[in-house]
């Protein structure tokens, strides 16, 4: 818990320091949340061609395809940081993983734009669940399936074969 509180406090400070950097009375670009998702997802690359979030990254309530899982969950990320505060994120990305990933690759100010007001959109639901869990309770699920066709299947094969024994005069 106390790691987690320090690696937000420090991304905080350098998030912080990038936006002092940003021109004053610079206006950023309006974001629309669906182009943000095709973004985050994939369906529309980045300009500059870098990967997208969702290959690395899960999202709460967007179902089995956002649950990527060697990024942390970023259902909370808006709520943490804000708008100003995940553009400049988004635009340094002061994250070990990420920097040789998007090295000469950075975000446009309107890709930035649409992914904050996705995240924003988005903020609130519920985390991603871990893939372990959906492939332990899938595979409990067809396990189960399997042993209810197995059993129907006998009982079905008693009745074929009586009605077989009855047909030639109950001899083997």
């Amino acid at each position: 818990m106390v790691g987690k509180r320090l690696v937000k406090s420090t991304l905080l400070g350098a998030v912080l320091l990038s936006g002092l950097a940003r021109a004053e009375g610079e206006p950023a670009p309006a974001g629309n949340p669906a182009e943000g998702r095709a973004l985050f997802v994939g369906s529309r690359p980045f300009a500059r061609g870098g990967p997208p979030c969702g290959a690395c990254h899960g999202l709460g309530g967007e179902g089995l395809g956002l649950r990527a899982s060697y990024g942390p969950d970023l259902s909370s990320t808006h709520a943490d940081f804000g708008d100003e505060g995940l553009d400049a994120l988004l635009t340094d990305l002061p994250f070990p993983s990420m920097t040789p990933v998007y090295a000469g690759r950075a975000l446009e100010p309107a890709e930035r734009a649409h992914l904050t007001a996705y995240l924003r959109a988005a903020g609130g639901r519920a985390p991603a669940r871990d893939t372990a869990e959906f492939a332990i309770h899938g595979g409990a699920g067809a396990a189960l399936a399997l042993a209810g066709l197995f059993l129907a299947g006998r009982k079905r094969l008693r009745s074929v074969r009586a009605r077989l024994l009855s047909r030639n005069g109950g001899s083997r």
